[in-house]
């Protein structure tokens, strides 16, 4: 308890004398102080009062209640009003949250600096590790007399090596694989690290070179094997499903491995190169079953099993060599995007195909392009006037076929993408077929003079009004010419020809004459074999 300010003690009259101005003497200042004095004594008075209440009311209440349980309510209350964890998480803690937040981003951007060093380092090693990486590139071939179908030609084998791997694409149509065989031994590769097949047609694979060359004596690592998500039961016409038994059969017997990729972009990785397989997609294959035109977009009786082949993707030292099998216009579609970036491109189907994907030529990036010549229409759209895929080809880069037993080998890799002087192949001509003409199109209507045209078969010559031919030789090529250097195609003055290209029979050749806007009839000249004497 505190104790009170005594007052201070005075013997001064309180009666002052009488003065007429504001002087006072000094008994008269003396007994004012006196009096304000007092009177601050008893204002500290009463808050000593005051003070002295409220230690008497507290240390009655501190007597009277259970602390412990006074401040577990007050923690209660503030626990339930939120005022506790706001006293906690933000006055206690919120410094040191933000001091944890800030060490947190630090270790983030820390971890992000990391993350951007290692790929640096990795992008590094890559590239080291692609210095020297080469690959030759071999598309094989054969004298025509020597394969099993001579009047057809050699068909497709590709080799793909290095001192380290080895990968083989097809088989070629000769008889026990000898090209290919040979070919192995001469080089000193005693191993196949990937053996691929597109498709069972009889030109890229069979049973008998299968086994021979699992009878070879060359090790062959494992094969990879096409079409893993077919359904044969939607398949029209006879199918190659029990070729495909007997040759992983076959494989299994001769203790081999065989894998059926069903995954597109199905990676296998051989340290030197990398595959990537394509065109397995069973929702791909939606499109093909139904897809019942040949090479000629003449209609057959049954599915167009070529479209089914497996594309091989092949990366090595920084170049990629896309290998396409004999995929048609609806697989082509579904394979554009993955021959984008490609150095060396296998063009489809043995450069056969009348009708292309426009967007698949569109994709064309190769420098060099591949045509594995077979087929009876392989010189004339080799040598002569060259279809679609093979004449963009030529346009981007260098067009090459493997016609009259020619193979083409290239390298690619780190040194670059080319060709060897010593086998080039055959160079296809930069001569297309020109536009094609549509179904139900009139001839008189094609008046661009030194423009070509071509009808791609029998079946759309059919439609076209004012073609010279109407037989099944109509499919062919026109060409709209000048008459002489004088010719004015505004007043009407051109020449057509048309010959019956697609024909196999003794070709045939249409002339007409247009003078003053107007169509003479046509004129035709078959002309007799030519015989040696």
């Amino acid at each position: 308890m505190f104790n009170k300010i005594p007052y201070f003690r005075f013997w001064c009259q309180k009666v002052l004398p009488t003065v007429y101005d504001d002087s006072l003497s000094y008994y008269e200042l003396l007994c004012k102080v006196v009096a304000k004095l007092n009177e601050v004594i008893d204002s500290t008075n009463s808050v000593t009062d005051a003070f002295n209440e409220l230690v008497e009311y507290v240390n009655h209440y501190l007597d009277s209640q259970n602390f412990q349980e006074l401040v577990n309510n007050k923690l209660d209350e503030m626990a339930q009003d939120g005022t506790l964890s706001n006293l906690i998480n933000v006055t206690i803690f919120g410094d040191l949250n933000d001091k944890v937040d800030k060490n947190t981003r630090d270790i983030d951007s820390l971890e992000d600096r990391v993350e951007t060093l290692e790929g640096d380092v990795g992008d590094i090693v890559e590239q080291l590790g692609d210095i020297g990486k080469d690959m030759t590139v071999a598309f094989l071939s054969a004298p025509d007399l020597s394969t099993e179908d001579p009047d057809r030609g050699y068909s497709l084998c590709v080799v793909l090596h290095n001192e380290n791997i080895c990968i083989t694409y097809d088989l070629g149509n000769d008889t026990n694989a000898n090209t290919l065989v040979n070919y192995l031994i001469a080089n000193n590769i005693h191993k196949i690290d990937a053996a691929i097949i597109s498709h069972y047609h009889s030109d890229h694979a069979s049973l008998g070179r299968v086994n021979a060359l699992l009878g070879s004596g060359i090790e062959i690592v494992k094969w990879y094997l096409p079409h893993g998500n077919i359904n044969w039961n939607r398949y029209i016409g006879t199918n190659y499903s029990a070729l495909e038994t007997s040759i992983k059969n076959a494989i299994i017997n001769a203790g081999g491995e065989y894998v059926t990729p069903t995954s597109e972009g199905y990676l296998v990785n051989l340290g030197d190169a990398q595959i990537r397989f394509y065109n397995l997609s069973a929702t791909y294959y939606e499109d093909y079953y139904s897809y019942m035109l040949d090479e000629d977009m003449n209609t057959t009786t049954h599915t167009n099993y070529n479209n089914f082949s497996m594309v091989a993707s092949i990366d090595c030292g920084g170049s990629r060599c896309v290998l396409t099998g004999d995929i048609e216009k609806p697989a082509e579609r579904n394979n554009a995007k993955n021959i984008v970036g490609a150095d060396i491109m296998l063009i489809p189907h043995h450069a056969l195909n009348l009708s292309e994907d426009a967007t698949f030529v569109d994709s064309i990036t190769a420098k060099i392009s591949v045509a594995a010549a077979y087929g009876v229409a392989r010189f004339r759209r080799l040598t002569i006037a060259t279809t679609p895929v093979a004449y963009h080809a030529g346009l981007v880069g260098t067009a090459l076929s493997t016609v009259n037993g020619k193979p083409v080998i290239c390298n690619m890799g780190t040194n670059g993408v080319f060709a060897y002087s010593n086998a080039v192949g055959t160079t296809i001509p930069n001569a297309g077929l020109g536009d094609i003409i549509p179904p139900n199109s009139d001839l008189d209507d094609y008046v661009q003079v030194g423009k070509q045209f071509y009808i791609q078969n029998a079946n759309v010559g059919a439609t076209i009004a004012n073609i010279p031919f109407t037989t099944s030789h109509s499919a062919g090529r026109l060409y709209v010419i000048p008459t002489n250097q004088n010719t004015n195609p505004e007043t009407g003055s051109m020449v057509q020809v048309y010959i019956a290209y697609f024909s196999y029979a003794q070709p045939e050749v249409a002339i007409r004459y247009m003078f003053d806007g107007i169509w003479r009839p046509w004129k035709s000249i078959m002309f007799n074999p030519i015989t040696t004497q």
